[in-house]
């Protein structure tokens, strides 16, 4: 199969290092916003804060409506910040801008949701795997690890929305099993196949190509048993273009997953898991169980044979817990308990 020919790969890193976001990384902080600043004073900061918490906000529920609750509450619910500085192009000049970078409270960003009614794009959350078809005349590519940059405008909007993609190898293997052509016509069934190595779904699968003097973008978006949406971005910049499609697959996936979670009654509950075999499963659960944001803090109790109790502080009711607990498939709820029983859950292999 034929490789991305120079002109053309250095015309898509030209174009992705004037995209003003930064590339996203695999993973993405939810819980923290970033924004342009002229200077590191405090006024500065207090007055770009509510840009940043509007951004955790849509991150956090996944819906972009969110950035309004905001309001003048950035300073009291943020908890640290830092800045740094990044190259930027404007009007074609490439000119060094300051950003500050702050961390918010998850358990008061998601009590200011459930306060507005907004509901939870909850975590753990699938990364989608992107089949990408690059066509600019000569033919379709492929865009796979090796042409990261290509892509960065997509992957920005997409961390800017809470969502991380991942990106095939386009080695050997990917080309035997995955062609361009496949890629165009939104084949999922020869695509699920070629992503199992992967982990398989959801895919988010795209075709860029030339449309006039501009370029369109055509996006399905595959969960592995069921297409949750098509759209289509066009643009006469083909990164923004592209970026049409961190847009709508955020929004596709928080309409399909968001839950109110957090309409139960915030506080410590006593809860127990079994089915613990190896000592590293103590440490399995502990780490399962502080990695969610609703839960504020974890106190291992008493250890009965494959039993383990303990108490959690939680931002949500028990019912809640169980349900966020549903998307890692780690933890599974066996029943809810009551004023004096402790909710049981059960640690899967």
């Amino acid at each position: 199969m034929p490789r991305f020919r120079l002109p053309l790969f250095v015309c898509w890193i030209v174009l992705a290092c004037l995209v003003a976001a930064p590339a996203v990384a695999q993973e993405v902080n939810l819980y923290e916003g970033e924004v342009p600043v002229d200077s590191q004073s405090a006024e500065q900061r207090n007055a770009a804060l509510p840009a940043a918490l509007a951004q955790v906000l849509v991150k956090v529920s996944g819906d972009r409506g969110a950035a309004g609750i905001a309001g003048g509450q950035g300073t009291a619910l943020m908890q640290r910040y830092r800045y740094r500085q990044d190259v930027v192009n404007v009007a074609g000049v490439p000119q060094i801008k300051l950003f500050l970078i702050a961390s918010f409270d998850p358990a008061a960003v998601e009590r200011l949701l459930a306060q507005a009614g907004r509901t939870v794009w909850p975590q753990p959350r699938q990364k989608p795997l992107l089949w990408l078809a690059i066509d600019d005349g000569s033919g379709a590519r492929i865009v796979g690890e090796a042409q990261a940059s290509a892509v960065a405008a997509l992957r920005a909007r997409a961390g800017q929305r809470g969502l991380a993609l991942r990106l095939p190898k386009n080695d050997e293997q990917d080309q035997l099993a995955a062609t361009p052509e496949a890629v165009q016509r939104g084949d999922a069934e020869t695509l699920l196949a070629a992503s199992a190595r992967y982990g398989g779904a959801p895919l988010l699968i795209g075709r860029l190509q030339r449309s006039g003097a501009g370029w369109s973008a055509s996006w399905l978006l595959h969960d592995g048993s069921r297409e949750l949406a098509r759209w289509s971005s066009d643009d006469a910049n083909a990164m923004t273009a592209l970026a049409g499609g961190g847009d709508g697959a955020a929004d596709a996936l928080a309409r399909t997953y968001s839950t109110d979670i957090l309409g139960g009654d915030a506080g410590r509950y006593a809860i127990a898991v079994q089915g613990l075999q190896r000592a590293e499963d103590y440490g399995r659960v502990l780490q399962t169980l502080r990695a969610l944001p609703v839960v504020r803090a974890v106190v291992p109790g008493a250890v009965s044979g494959d039993r383990l109790e303990l108490e959690v502080d939680l931002g949500t009711d028990v019912d809640g817990l169980a349900r966020l607990l549903e998307r890692g498939r780690v933890l599974r709820a066996l029943s809810p308990g009551d004023a004096g029983t402790p909710a049981v859950f059960q640690l899967e292999p």
